[in-house]
C-alpha cells in the first residue's frame, strides 16, 4: 500500500498535453498491458520496481515490460 490514489490514463493524457514537449514518465502499478496503455496515452516511458524486483523471473518481467513499451507493441489492451 503506497497511500497514493491511481490517477489513470485520462490524467496522464492531460499532463502530457500540458507539459509538451517535455517527456512524462508514468510511475508504478504496471504490467505489460498497462505499460502499453500508458505509452499509448503519451507517456515517454514507465518506471517500475516491484513489477521486476517482485517477479519470479525478474529478467523475463523486465523484458516483457520493455517489449510492451516499444513503438510497434500495438494498441493498448485495456
Amino acid at each position: 500500500e503506497t497511500g497514493f490514489t491511481p490517477r489513470g490514463l485520462a490524467m496522464l493524457q492531460d499532463v502530457v498535453g500540458r507539459v509538451a514537449p517535455l517527456p512524462v514518465v508514468a510511475i508504478g502499478g504496471f504490467d505489460p498491458d498497462r505499460a502499453r496503455a500508458a505509452i499509448a496515452a503519451g507517456a515517454a516511458g514507465i518506471a517500475v520496481i516491484s513489477a521486476v524486483a517482485g517477479a519470479a523471473d525478474p529478467e523475463a518481467a523486465a523484458a516483457e515490460l520493455v517489449a510492451a513499451c516499444e513503438p510497434d507493441a500495438g494498441a493498448p489492451l485495456r
